[in-house]
């Protein structure tokens, strides 16, 4: 999981001290990187990268199988046709807390390597551009957070190469809200006395 960034200011500011260190301790050593190792290592990423397509593509293969049999146990139980206006969970778990799906996380795993590899193409002076683009889809398809996107842009070697533009408003949390809107929100909530 991505840090939330929700935290307080205090909070978030030392988790960005503690990221600008991380950032500069992966510079320095990917600055020990050479091109010749990772020339190397390239054929054996592009076949890492097929397997995460293949794990994908099996998991996907493997939610619409459990998705027809529960169609179908449905459908065996209540005699009626499934309800094909279902709302599919959310790849990473929607507002019910379900869990990411397993395809999802697949989808994260290849997302990671795409990003990491792209730091490493970066460090020897290789095109890395398309790989961290492929990184990001890959998180958008699993469901992922803007903003914890953007938090790991922001943590790339290259991010003063990226257009990110400025920080978007923090969603208000339900504990942040204004203080007539919770005086509001908490006189809707008061239990009414019973009458004499």
């Amino acid at each position: 999981g991505c840090p939330s960034w929700s935290a307080s200011p205090r909070r978030r500011q030392a988790q960005t001290s503690e990221q600008a260190a991380t950032t500069a301790a992966t510079r320095e050593a990917l600055a020990k990187v050479k091109a010749a190792d990772v020339e190397a290592a390239q054929p054996h990423m592009e076949a890492a990268h097929a397997w995460y397509k293949k794990a994908h593509a099996a998991a996907l293969a493997f939610e619409a199988e459990r998705k027809a049999e529960a169609d179908a146990r449905q459908q065996k139980e209540s005699g009626a046709e499934p309800d094909a206006k279902q709302p599919e969970p959310a790849a990473n778990g929607g507002a019910g807390g379900e869990p990411m799906t397993l395809a999802a996380h697949s989808q994260v795993l290849y997302g990671n390597s795409l990003y990491e590899w792209s730091q490493v193409l970066a460090a020897v002076g290789q095109e890395w551009r398309g790989l961290l683009d492929d990184a990001v889809a890959c998180f958008k398809d699993a469901g992922c957070a803007e903003a914890d996107i953007r938090a790991a842009l922001k943590n790339h070697t290259q991010a003063d190469q990226l257009d990110l533009g400025p920080d978007p408003e923090p969603e208000p949390q339900p504990e942040q809200q204004q203080p007539a809107a919770a005086a509001a929100a908490a006189q809707q909530h008061k239990p009414v006395p019973p009458e004499a």
